[in-house]
């Protein structure tokens, strides 16, 4: 049986058993229906909506495609017949949602910002192209987000689920939370092996840049930049490592260990005594949260004890923060509130940042000035170091000879050599 929707409208429909003939399937809707060849229904009207009782015998399934325009659809548990359940929203901003029972349905919300919620079976559900939001609910789904910034679930209970944010920036927020256990851990590795989740569950989660989540985690980015967001995690640890790219790492008050991995990070470590590896990059870190932290059972103040590796060559940004801590950061990285520093050497010197100009020491003629070499030198995007001024009694109108020698990203003295002049 398929229910089609005419072009223009927005729909309400309700799929479910009739109450009064329990071999027959209730569709209501706002909009009149009219039925096709083949079909033994009845239709009735109450309170401006219309109802169609149609005979389940013969039927092997139930597809709904509501069209353009913002759809709502509701399939309830009593549906007596055995065929599959399929939803298809079509363009518009619809509000799907499946069996509450365990049968299972497929649900496709189109072109829109969808909000689409499976039921207890095993679902498969696509956002298409849009900003949508998806629940898989209980059983073990096939969630996803397919085009756009979406965010997505495969439901919180115990089951294995594919979650796949598709192309755009997507979400899952808060998936694996259980209120009664928040220590219990979780892990995410985003690198396409169904191993993701609480112990046992055997999630595989792909293609999601945001990760927010309320308990204890082992979270592990791919390939791709991502944000990891974990909060309120009890009274456990948490452990964040971040990919090549530009990554938000953000921890709770535990004992953590943030790793950022390569890119430019932004690290905010919580309260508690953190390890924190920011990677090569030029990375911001605050190892405390600025203000003490509370939930609905307890405050804790805003300190750790923490450790920083920061040594990288790249100049990074470190805030220890309040709290006996300890840091291992190049020279040229900008410190604040660390009681414990181990400096790097001179050594190379940290990335100038986009769009800085690579410095190439240039030629300079011999005779040049040392005005002129300066001069030289800024131009070819290169930092001229202090000169040492030294007496001498060579006379204006004299020739300097000049050697230098001073490789990219390096540091090293020039040399000036004086002799009488030619004439």
């Amino acid at each position: 049986m398929v229910l089609r929707a005419g072009a223009g409208e927005s729909n309400h429909v309700a799929v479910r058993g009739d109450d009064f003939d329990s071999g027959a399937v209730l569709i209501s809707d706002v909009v009149e229906p009219t039925v096709g060849s083949g079909l033994t229904c009845t239709v009735s009207t109450a309170m401006g909506w219309y109802f169609a009782s149609c005979k389940a015998a013969g039927l092997t399934g139930v597809r709904i495609e509501t069209g353009d325009g913002d759809d709502e659809v509701n399939v309830g548990e009593e549906i007596p017949l055995a065929g599959p359940i399929a939803i298809d929203g079509g363009p518009g901003n619809d509000k799907l949602r499946g069996p509450t029972g365990a049968r299972s349905v497929a649900i496709d919300g189109g072109d829109g910002g969808d909000a689409i919620e499976g039921g207890d079976g095993a679902d498969v559900l696509h956002g298409g192209p849009g900003n949508d939001t998806l629940d898989g609910d209980d059983g073990n789904d096939q969630v996803h987000g397919d085009d756009g910034d979406d965010v997505l679930s495969g439901g919180r209970t115990l089951s294995s689920d594919v979650i796949d944010g598709g192309a755009g920036s997507d979400t899952i927020d808060s998936d694996w939370y259980d209120a009664n256990k928040p220590t219990n851990g979780v892990t995410v590795t985003l690198d396409g092996v169904a191993d993701d989740g609480r112990p046992g569950e055997g999630d595989n989660v792909v293609g999601v840049e945001t990760i927010k989540i309320r308990q204890a985690a082992r979270l592990v980015a791919a390939g791709t930049p991502v944000t990891f967001d974990v909060n309120g995690t009890g009274a456990a640890s948490t452990t964040l490592i971040g990919s090549p790219g530009a990554d938000r790492l953000r921890s709770y008050d535990y004992d953590d260990v943030i790793e950022g991995r390569g890119g430019d990070d932004s690290i905010e470590a919580g309260n508690g005594d953190d390890r924190i590896v920011p990677g090569p990059g030029r990375d911001t870190v605050v190892a405390d949260a600025g203000p003490g932290s509370c939930n609905f059972a307890e405050c804790r103040g805003q300190y750790g004890n923490d450790v920083i590796e920061a040594r990288d060559g790249e100049r990074d940004s470190i805030d220890c923060g309040n709290g006996n801590d300890r840091v291992v950061a190049d020279a040229i990285d900008v410190l604040a509130n660390c009681e414990t520093i181990e400096r790097g050497s001179d050594g190379p010197r940290g990335s100038d940042g986009p769009g800085a100009k690579a410095c190439k020491v240039p030629k300079v003629k011999r005779g040049a000035t040392l005005t002129a070499t300066r001069k030289q030198l800024r131009k070819a995007g290169c930092k001229a170091g202090k000169v040492r001024k030294v007496r001498s009694t060579t006379r204006r109108g004299r020739v300097v000879k000049l050697s230098y020698a001073a490789g990219k990203r390096t540091s090293k003295p020039i040399a000036i050599h004086v002799s009488r002049g030619r004439r």
